[in-house]
């Protein structure tokens, strides 16, 4: 379980100087609009990942008038070992990263390091949004469960990235693609397994804690869709299995012409999704926003569940404005089974009124922080 033992932050958006001990399970930021509570949330997150889930230029974090931005942490795992990430970004776009006190230049480090999972009101695009935030999503989930995933994938981008430029020039022949093809399907075949077993893990462990109170109309159904226009997969039964490398390499030979003529490759692993299904309607059009919600993380929980499972490992969870749509009986059931996956949690809410009395949130297990004007401060 690594939870975050202390972090400071320094000049992001209107956060020039914050020096906080987080409590290992609850923190509860409350405040109002503006004071800095999703920046908060946000400097966690682009420690972890080196992005942020408001913004594709991270150096227009860096506070006016500053130079660059800093987030350090120190985090402790269940046997007690310490971890120290650090990362600076200047608005002229330099990055400096470390951990546990040496540089290092592949994020990928930092995001084994500290798992992150964040819930913002962006977050309501996972469901009617383009496949690319649930591919995302499914991705996350492969990366820490399958070593051999990251490598595969990087592989297939990169032969993605040679096989289009070759399509756009033009006047080349399907003999002469076909040795560059052939890395790309080695990649792209391992990569459908990773996810194809990661998402029917997911599934059950989706089924394993969905709550009665998760009233959505319908049993949630959860399949895989490979990009290659192959298969939709949901459980995992003899008839449904990844595609094979024959399978692959017809599909680019059946598509060859069409991706001549556009210049690109309109079919294949990066075109991947998940299917979400309420009873027999997409379950983007048939849940309120509440539910909506309410469904997202529980995807999540189950995503944490299984990385406990597999990897005993457990995400630090960042949920901006928690309460908005959720009534008083659905925060207490969600905060119950936070708090029996052991995992640390960061919670903002303009108001902190519908968090009082909810039984997960005791005076040992929750912080209390007043964000104020880019300060924050514990609440005594």
């Amino acid at each position: 379980m690594p939870f975050i033992t202390s972090i400071k932050i320094k000049d992001l958006r209107n956060l020039t100087a914050v020096d906080l001990a987080p409590n290992p399970c609850f923190n509860v930021l409350y405040g109002e609009n503006a004071a800095g509570k999703t920046s908060f949330l946000e400097a966690i997150y682009v420690l972890g990942t080196l992005r942020s889930f408001r913004t594709s230029k991270l150096r227009f974090l860096v506070a006016e008038e500053a130079e660059a931005f800093s987030v350090y942490a120190e985090t402790k795992d269940g046997n007690g070992a310490i971890g120290k990430l650090g990362m600076q970004k200047s608005f002229r776009d330099t990055t400096d990263l470390k951990l546990n006190g040496r540089r290092v230049s592949a994020s990928s480090e930092l995001a084994n390091s500290l798992p992150l999972i964040a819930l913002a009101p962006q977050s309501f695009e996972f469901l009617d949004g383009p496949p690319q935030l649930r591919r995302s999503f499914l991705d996350w989930l492969v990366f820490h469960v399958k070593p051999e995933f990251l490598d595969s994938w990087k592989d297939y981008r990169r032969c993605l990235k040679q096989r289009n430029m070759l399509l756009r020039r033009g006047k080349i022949s399907r003999l002469d693609m076909k040795p560059w093809d052939e890395p790309l399907v080695t990649a792209a075949t391992l990569v459908e397994v990773c996810r194809f077993e990661a998402l029917e893990k997911l599934r059950r462990s989706f089924a394993s804690i969905e709550s009665a109170d998760c009233d959505y109309g319908g049993d949630i159904q959860l399949a895989y869709r490979d990009g290659w226009s192959l298969f939709t997969t949901g459980a995992a039964t003899p008839e449904q299995a990844p595609p094979t490398r024959e399978n692959l390499f017809e599909r680019l030979d059946r598509n060859f012409e069409a991706d001549l003529a556009q210049g690109f490759t309109q079919k294949g692993s990066h075109r991947g999704d998940i299917l979400i299904k309420s009873g027999d309607y997409p379950a983007a059009e048939r849940l309120s926003r509440g539910q909506k919600k309410r469904l997202i993380i529980s995807l999540y929980m189950a995503v944490t569940k299984l990385l406990a499972e597999e990897v005993n490992k457990q995400p630090v969870f960042l949920l901006d404005d928690l309460p908005s749509e959720l009534d008083t009986k659905r925060l207490d059931s969600l905060c119950q089974q936070l708090a029996t996956m052991d995992c640390q949690v960061f919670i903002t809410t303009v108001n902190a009124a519908p968090l009082n009395g909810i039984a997960a949130l005791t005076e040992e297990t929750c912080s209390w922080f007043h964000v104020k004007h880019g300060s924050i401060d514990l609440k005594t």
